[in-house]
């Protein structure tokens, strides 16, 4: 999973690559606002670690924009400044989590972790959700259909039945010829309709 460092500090910068070594990731690091942009145009990242005091582009403007290209890619808010009203804002806009400036190596690596683990929880939700989805949508197709099938078949039926009734049904007296023939041809036909109808479900269901 692709990861983003923002930081105007250098030092800090590589502080938390080497951090981030041990845990198999190497991210992309970038020392301002502006060259983040850049790289969330080029690259989808599922998560961003960002000073919040930047010049140019803040970690705040970078945390909304983010979200707003992927609502999924985790932020995590760094700043040697912390404050309550700050931590706050920060959380309302959407940061998974806040730390200060320093953080040890393993606050740092915990908090990645657990950042890494929420997006891909929610990835995974959702595309359970869009396989839920496609599988409604699949299923009530499928019932349109039987219901159709079900339909031409009762019809095609109805009219064997009076043909047969027609032909079986005559009182003893003989049936006119042409009324006989008329009701053996469209029993015929309406055979030949319901096998064409089978064929046809069993085709569909084959693809």
């Amino acid at each position: 999973m692709a990861i983003l460092v923002v930081d105007d500090d250098e030092e800090y910068l590589n502080y938390i690559s080497k951090a981030l070594t041990p845990l198999g990731h190497t991210p992309t690091l970038v020392s301002s606002g502006e060259a983040a942009y850049k790289e969330l145009d080029n690259c989808k990242y599922s998560l961003i670690l960002t000073d919040l005091r930047m010049p140019g582009i803040t970690g705040l403007q970078l945390l909304e924009s983010a979200r707003r290209i992927d609502p999924l890619t985790v932020t995590i808010v760094m700043t040697a400044y912390a404050s309550t009203d700050s931590a706050m804002e920060a959380i309302r806009l959407g940061a998974y989590d806040y730390l200060p400036k320093p953080s040890g190596v393993d606050v740092i690596q915990a908090s990645v972790r657990r950042g890494l683990e929420y997006y891909e929880l929610r990835r995974a939700l959702i595309e359970r959700n869009v396989q839920m989805e496609k599988f409604k949508r699949e299923s009530q197709e499928t019932v349109k259909f039987i219901q159709e099938i079900s339909s031409q078949l009762r019809n095609t039926l109805g009219v064997v039945k009076d043909c047969s009734s027609l032909i079986t049904e005559t009182g003893g007296k003989p049936l006119d010829p042409l009324d006989e023939a008329a009701s053996l041809l469209l029993i015929k036909e309406n055979t030949q309709l319901m096998s064409a109808i089978l064929d046809d479900l069993d085709s569909r269901h084959g693809a």
